[in-house]
């Protein structure tokens, strides 16, 4: 399989192009999925707050 799978993201990208370089995609994903879960937690933090 020509394939990195990163289980977190839940996404396969193409092993050759990920070993040039091309991890952008994989990295945008990383951060987005931070993001998400910072912002889930401070939305609950907040809400046992109130």
């Amino acid at each position: 399989d020509n394939r990195v799978t990163d289980h977190r993201l839940k996404m396969n990208f193409v092993l050759s192009s990920f070993l040039l370089g091309d991890i952008e995609s994989a990295v945008q994903s990383c951060a987005a999925l931070e993001q998400k879960e910072l912002l889930e937690e401070m939305a609950t933090s907040s809400a046992v707050k109130a």
